[in-house]
């Protein structure tokens, strides 16, 4: 697995924050009622809605002040998390798409997989740096490596290519009749071709 160490921990493309809680009376909030906080807040709901809901849940003296510093900080972290799983959630989707089009014991299909899934991670990281940050070492490291491994990944097709060639103008010296197998001279001529690939 793809593991990138920038200033947040990445753990298969979700980037966690290891930023200390908030202490405002939002941040002191249970967990499923900030929930409740953010989901209005990003539906867009009055502030008055959102306290009158707090309080309906036996959670009053939260003013509009509060919401207000809550909507600036905590907001802004719990809405770049939810963001981040949906990217990751389209990544697992279309991981399970290729896996679906696996054949039993296709090593090509399986290197497919891994190519889409490593270079989706690599995509994403790519786009988590802000603009500013594009010039720094590691956003040139990390461009380094998404090119070595469009590099390795036209290797392996263009083997793959040749691998195929090769059978092919194999099966057409190979004289048509009741004979079976290969002689000793072919097995020695293919394994030859098979070691310049």
């Amino acid at each position: 697995m793809l593991q990138y160490t920038t200033r947040r921990v990445t753990i298969v493309g979700m980037k966690m924050n290891f930023a200390r809680r908030g202490r405002g009376k939002v941040a002191q909030l249970p967990h499923a009622v900030r929930n409740v906080v953010n989901q209005s807040l990003r539906d867009g709901a009055p502030y008055a809605q959102i306290m009158g809901e707090l309080e309906g849940r036996g959670f009053g003296g939260i003013t509009k002040w509060n919401l207000i510093q809550w909507r600036k900080r905590g907001y802004m972290r719990w809405l770049e998390g939810q963001e981040e799983f949906e990217r990751s959630h389209a990544m697992s989707a279309e991981a399970e798409a290729l896996l679906g089009q696996l054949q039993p014991g296709g090593k090509l299909e399986r290197a497919d997989l891994g190519e889409a899934v490593l270079g989706s991670q690599l995509e994403g990281l790519l786009e988590s740096f802000k603009a500013e940050e594009r010039g720094s070492e590691e956003y040139l490291r990390l461009v380094r490596a998404l090119t070595g491994f469009m590099l390795a990944r036209a290797q392996r097709q263009r083997v793959e290519l040749e691998r195929t060639r090769q059978e092919m103008e194999l099966r057409k010296t190979k004289p048509k009749g009741k004979r079976k197998g290969m002689t000793a001279e072919e097995v020695a001529d293919f394994k030859e071709k098979i070691r310049l690939i």
